[in-house]
């Protein structure tokens, strides 16, 4: 069974081994990262990790940073929902901005009607394919070109140019995500 968003993820290439807990609580309701969390007005969120020396937490508020402390623990306490996430930060990371060395999967607080898997995506983030099942998310999509039976055995390949944009200093990371089981 899928772990369902309770997950976090680590860049072991800057540091490892990595310990990392998020939580929050509002109201006699706790919920970890990947979950919902009903919003009874005021909320405490907590974050540890054996951050190295020089490292920090970052607790990022619907795509904002609100709080950054000195590792190993933040603690933040709020009358504000969101959609809230913690990332780990060394100073030695390379990049610019540099890396996380830990991403976690958000805690949606007092997300109304929706679900952590139905909430959307900040806008622009994703752009749908007009091939084969499959999303690009980039700061800034600059074209994509479809192969016609060019990718062997009848089927079509797909190639890809794309710059990050202007919002690059915000978010210099790109994805693309493909279903690649069979129709």
């Amino acid at each position: 069974m899928p772990p369902s968003g309770h997950v976090y993820t680590v860049v072991d290439a800057l540091a490892a081994p990595a310990r990392f807990s998020f939580a929050a609580w509002s109201g006699q309701a706790t919920a970890g990262e990947g979950s919902a969390l009903p919003f009874t007005g005021s909320l405490l969120i907590r974050a540890a990790a054996n951050v190295p020396p020089g490292g920090t937490l970052a607790l990022i508020r619907n795509g904002q940073v609100i709080q950054e402390a000195p590792g190993p623990v933040l603690k933040w306490a709020t009358d504000r929902p969101g959609v809230f996430r913690v990332e780990a930060r060394l100073a030695s990371a390379p990049g610019y901005p540099p890396v996380p060395w830990i991403v976690s999967n958000p805690i949606y607080v007092g997300v109304a009607g929706e679900s952590p898997a139905a909430a959307p995506p900040p806008a622009g983030a994703s752009t749908p394919l007009s091939g084969p099942r499959g999303t690009v998310s980039t700061s800034e999509l600059h074209g994509h070109h479809r192969h016609p039976g060019s990718g062997g055995n009848g089927q079509e390949r797909m190639s890809f140019q794309f710059t990050l944009g202007r919002e690059a200093a915000s978010s210099p990371f790109a994805a693309l995500v493909t279903d690649t089981t069979a129709p």
